[in-house]
């Protein structure tokens, strides 16, 4: 262990270095300090967010925010596993708004894709959104889907639903709001 003094998101992680060897006192439990600064983002309507962004979208009709990332070991799937994702989103017919993956090896493959449903009516894309408007979109949204660890550490503070598709955030410590499932049109809708 490099440090004596340990900060932990929650139990399981503090009781890893506790079986790590480390003395009991110089642990400290506190939780995601990330959740205090999403609560002090600025609340902002729909109208504003799509304004800012460009997209309209009736204030209360129900949206999907899709975050998917390439899965590093499976880098040469990036492609078929955004369109499977797309045309489940295609289908649904539900407003989507889309930020781009990161920019990871794959990820191209998925813009691709992403691009390839441009016409798509009910898909807003976009290289990246701010955060004021992406926590706001979070806040907002019916849905979070794809395999972003915002699904993981932030979502459940929103009591936003989650499906999670494939295996990126697989094995990872999650609230209840979080769904995994596979790159599967059907289990996707």
């Amino acid at each position: 262990i490099l440090a004596h003094i340990h900060f932990t998101t929650n139990q399981e992680s503090a009781e890893r270095i506790l079986q790590l060897g480390e003395q009991d006192f110089r642990i400290f439990n506190v939780g995601n300090p990330g959740l205090d600064r999403l609560l002090q983002v600025p609340n902002l309507d729909l109208k504003a967010i799509g304004d800012r962004l460009g997209f309209s979208i009736r204030d209360n009709s129900p949206f999907i925010l899709l975050i998917q990332h390439v899965i590093s070991t499976e880098i040469h799937d990036a492609y078929r596993q955004m369109c499977i994702t797309l045309e489940a989103v295609a289908e649904l017919g539900l407003p989507t708004i889309i930020s781009h993956p990161n920019s990871d090896a794959g990820g191209q493959q998925m813009i691709r894709a992403i691009h390839e449903f441009k016409d798509c009516p009910n898909i807003f894309s976009f290289k990246n959104i701010p955060r004021l408007e992406f926590i706001n979109l979070m806040r907002k949204s019916a849905c979070l889907l794809g395999n972003s660890s915002a699904g993981i550490l932030e979502a459940p503070l929103l009591k936003l639903p989650v499906v999670n598709i494939g295996n990126r955030q697989k094995g990872r410590l999650h609230a209840d709001n979080v769904q995994f499932i596979p790159h599967d049109k059907d289990r996707i809708i």
